[in-house]
């Protein structure tokens, strides 16, 4: 053996006890007796990268391959090298180039995988775990991550079948099992979905992943009754977790579950208090905030915050945009819609009219959702309005944000706001050289990356213009859109929706988030005030109903003057709605779809507007529907005017014919026009820019 192979070996023997120095002076020695030799500079690169000293490893590891260029395990350093440096592109090229030399390296293949997924390259990463399972049949963790990644690309079939075999590897594993309930999830199994969780569960009972997981599973299952209970078994083991307290929260509302409400109330605010104090996350969902007894002011301050933390926890990877696309007057404006889904659901279905008729003379129309198309006419259809849609499923936001800059859009519509599934991410990278939000969260983001706001003046009127962080811009109507949707012409008997044969019908068809005791107390009050009447409510969940039946005796009405409706499809749900005399709104977040529903239906709203923007949804729908009588300023002339309607029951129907003769002609429902608005405000909106004038309010004209 010669000496030069004796030192690199015994080099090798204290590198592996960390004896660096003595492994580096080895080095050294073989370095004074062969400057050329592959391995000796291989070997350098391992010593000088567990020193720290990683650009002179990379620069060993370099001449190494310069000498020996075929040396697959000199790729492969270089890879392991350039991804603790954070060069992922470059490491991927290396891992390639070590696979093509030594295909049957069952680690480089590995380290590829890991490595394409951290930049969120899925189907090359899963193209590397199937070569490591197709190498190592029994390696667990390639088919976990085939299972995630399968799962992400909408393979649920493949996902579940590589999550089977991880779990029959590995039984006693907790992981493969709640990969194998994902997969099963989205294929609608929902039999085994609970067996699977709680088969992972028995393996580790104090997973807080675990418990997340089957709680937000009874969520989707609407029965937050079970998710609540997961979610105090996850405080019991960890008493710390607020995202866990914001859930419970926001399940007991979800079941109308108001014992000591105002303590509870109380108890969430101190709970915002102090993340902010203590510069921490808002782990509670901003938008179930406006359906609480606080300040609208806070709810503005708790939005500046949270926008700002968003914003700090960006800023080391904010990229350095080279300046954006730059359009003279005249030229088409790209518009870039930022949806959450485009599943059927109230605000997709409100926009695709707008999307469809927008003017492609005057705008481009670029489309991005956060969630897969899901296959159905609504998600197909609405795609297909765009000039082009993209998918942004599961991107860093870096990555996303770089896809918007690419595609030079010029406004960027977000829709989003602080609504569960959002972009607020992604526009504190400003992507685009103005960003706006619509529609979908309506109020304020209290982010300094929002420029505009549209709204209308009865929704945020300009004395409420100092708490949004953007400026204002105020449609002549309302800044709602509506959606036309078909009426089934069958209309059911009131036998059929369950409902009395004779008395007053008071509806309310809004998620059982939006209820809460004060408004409960008035509605009551004027059952007592109208005999024979009843109200009607949809059935979102059994503890509901219950809850409400029993706050109703405890207010001295027999709880079966609560009617509950079974959820329809809309155009079914449309024609019972007829069956209405009066819809009752709520106190402090107002119905939006439902409210515009009932409107459609010619059933009037009878709505009080309140403090902050949230109470005030009721007004912009009643003025823009042609019925401004029917929003009043206090609880009292609330209560009184829907008793004096109930006692006269020629007013009531004079109400409704003029809501479904007007229909047509009011501005709520009139689309063109309400068009002409949105696309005169984005021009104005653009004209600004392009004249570099600072950000302020617009108020844009009424169409001729």
């Amino acid at each position: 053996m010669s000496v030069v192979t004796q030192l690199l070996q015994q080099a090798q023997t204290n590198l592996r006890a960390s004896d660096l120095a003595g492994a580096h002076a080895l080095c050294n020695k073989v370095m004074e007796r062969d400057t050329r030799h592959p391995e000796a500079w291989r070997l350098l690169g391992a010593i000088l990268a567990r020193l720290g000293r990683r650009d002179a490893a990379r620069q060993a590891i370099l001449q190494s391959i310069g000498l020996a260029p075929d040396n697959a395990g000199a790729h492969s350093d270089l890879g392991d090298l350039e991804r603790t440096q954070g060069r992922l592109p470059e490491a991927v090229e290396s891992y390639r180039r070590a696979a093509a030399l030594d295909s049957g390296q069952v680690e480089v293949w590995m380290n590829l995988g890991e490595t394409c997924r951290s930049l969120g390259r899925h189907a090359e990463a899963l193209s590397a775990y199937r070569r490591v399972a197709a190498l190592m049949a029994n390696n667990v963790n390639a088919l976990v991550r085939i299972a995630e990644l399968e799962h992400l690309l909408l393979h649920f079939t493949a996902a579940e079948a590589a999550a089977r075999r991880a779990c029959a590897l590995e039984p006693g594993s907790a992981i493969p099992y709640l990969l194998l309930s994902n997969a099963l999830a989205a294929q609608n199994k929902d039999d085994e979905v609970l067996l699977a969780l709680e088969q992972a569960l028995r393996i580790d009972p104090d997973s807080e992943m675990l418990l997340t997981q089957i709680a937000r599973t009874f969520e989707h299952w609407r029965a937050p009754d079970r998710a609540a209970e997961y979610y105090e078994r996850l405080l019991a083991v960890d008493p710390e977790n607020a995202w866990a307290r914001c859930r419970l929260i926001d399940t007991r509302l979800s079941i109308c579950d108001w014992s000591d409400y105002e303590a509870f109330c109380a108890s969430l605010v101190r709970q915002i208090e102090r993340a902010m104090a203590t510069e921490s996350e808002i782990a509670f969902d901003i938008s179930n905030l406006l359906a609480f007894s606080v300040d609208p002011s806070f709810v503005a301050r708790v939005s500046r915050y949270k926008a700002a933390w968003i914003a700090r926890q960006l800023q080391p990877r904010q990229p350095q945009w080279h300046g954006y696309a730059r359009k003279a007057a005249g030229e088409r404006i790209r518009l870039g819609y930022l949806l959450p889904y485009t599943v059927k659901h109230s605000m997709p279905l409100a926009l695709w009219p707008v999307i469809e008729q927008h003017d492609r003379r005057r705008f481009e129309v670029f489309g991005y959702s956060l969630c897969a198309c899901d296959g159905s006419p609504t998600s197909v259809g609405l795609r297909g309005c765009f000039d082009r849609f993209t998918d942004v499923i599961r991107q860093p936001p870096e990555q996303a944000a770089a896809q918007l800059h690419a595609d030079g859009i010029d406004l960027l519509i977000d829709t989003t706001g602080h609504t569960n599934i959002n972009w607020l991410a992604v526009l504190a990278l400003r992507p685009a050289p103005v960003q706006v939000h619509y529609l979908g969260y309506s109020l304020t983001s209290g982010a300094d990356y929002v420029d505009y706001l549209i709204s209308d003046r009865n929704f945020i009127p300009p004395s409420l213009q100092g708490e949004c962080s953007e400026a204002p811009v105020y449609l002549p109507d309302s800044f709602m859109a509506t959606a036309r949707m078909p009426i089934d012409p069958e209309r059911p008997s009131r036998a059929a929706a369950g409902l009395p044969e004779t008395g007053v019908v008071f509806a309310n068809f809004n998620q059982p988030m939006k209820l809460e005791p004060v408004i409960f107390g008035v509605w009551m009050r004027i059952l007592h005030q109208v005999p024979g009447s009843v109200l009607w409510f949809g059935e979102w969940n059994h503890r509901m109903t219950e809850n409400l039946r029993r706050f109703a005796a405890a207010h001295g009405i027999d709880g079966e003057r609560l009617v509950f409706a079974p959820l329809l499809d809309h155009p079914q749900h449309l024609a019972r709605l007829q069956l209405a005399d009066l819809v009752l709104d709520n106190r402090l977040h107002g119905g939006g779809v439902t409210s515009v529903d009932a409107l459609w239906a010619g059933v009037p709203v009878l709505s009080a507007a309140g403090a902050g923007p949230a109470a005030r949804l009721g007004a912009t729908l009643n003025a823009a529907a042609g019925q401004p009588e029917m929003t009043v300023r206090t609880l009292a002339e609330y209560e009184t005017l829907a008793v004096d309607l109930a006692r006269d029951p020629a007013r009531l129907r004079a109400l409704s014919d003029r809501l479904r003769r007007g229909r047509d002609g009011s501005a709520l429902f009139d689309q063109r026009r309400y068009r002409r608005h949105l696309e005169r405000a984005y021009e104005m909106i653009w004209a600004d820019h392009l004249a570099g004038r600072p950000r302020t309010r617009i108020d844009v004209p009424p169409a001729d």
